[in-house]
């Protein structure tokens, strides 16, 4: 198919050559009625205010935010429990908070990204279930439990039904003190952590992260370092470091 070349710009245009005569068709009006489109009845009123456009408008006063009243208390075992109550929906909603994560790994700056990778494994295998049963076990209940590192703890956090949290709380404690690491496991989670490296490497908001930090911090400070760790700080973590950094 032979496709006709378009002109370079505007000025460049001219008439084709196969117009034989002007455009002289007419509408037959006699017949035509133009559409309803509704406008018939509206008006045009003219927007009208007593003050300066030209200038900023002075702030108002800070809006008041209404929170819901908190409770703490102080479990037997001496956990401190902060919470608060709401009906808007049957469910219950847990974060318990352990101090570690990555400032933990301050005098260990060569194994930078243990605490994430910690982390990451305990949402795997337990020493009763495989990371698959567990998660079908929680799908039935209508539940959640996740654990992740931050700046400077792990967490773990929890969703469940109301009328299921009883049956929800087991599984809590069987995450929390019965995880099984397996190498399996550890060898997969550190694969998709390099993976994550080299799409960091072509993010350009992740890389001024990266620069910043040691810029602010130095490549020597924890806080220089991400808390997922450099390629070579976690290819030298192993199945005993995960055990070591748990105890």
């Amino acid at each position: 198919m032979t496709m006709c070349p378009m002109a370079s710009s505007a000025n460049s245009w001219r008439k084709p050559d196969n117009v034989v005569a002007t455009d002289n068709h007419t509408i037959d009006k006699s017949t035509y009625q133009a559409p309803d489109y509704g406008y018939a009845c509206l008006k045009y009123a003219k927007a009208t205010d007593n003050f300066d456009r030209s200038k900023e408008p002075p702030s108002g006063p800070n809006p008041v935010v209404k929170l819901p009243p908190l409770w703490r208390t102080e479990l037997p075992n001496g956990i401190q429990a902060i919470g608060t109550v709401t009906r808007e929906q049957p469910t219950v909603a847990i974060v318990i908070s352990l101090p570690g994560g990555h400032l933990a790994q301050a005098g260990r700056r060569d194994q930078a990204g243990l605490a994430q990778l910690h982390a990451r494994m305990l949402n795997e295998d337990t020493q009763n279930r495989t990371a698959e049963e567990m998660s079908l076990e929680l799908q039935k209940l209508g539940s959640s439990i996740f654990a992740s590192s931050a700046l400077d703890h792990l967490s773990f956090s929890v969703q469940a039904l109301t009328k299921n949290l009883d049956r929800t709380l087991p599984l809590i404690e069987e995450r929390l003190l019965r995880p099984k690491f397996t190498a399996a496991a550890l060898d997969r989670i550190k694969k998709q952590t390099f993976e994550g490296f080299k799409a960091a490497k072509g993010n350009p908001e992740m890389i001024a992260t990266d620069v910043m930090a040691k810029l602010r911090y130095g490549s020597d400070h924890i806080l220089g370092i991400d808390d997922d760790g450099t390629e070579e700080s976690v290819s030298k973590i192993t199945l005993h470091d995960i055990e070591r950094h748990r105890r």
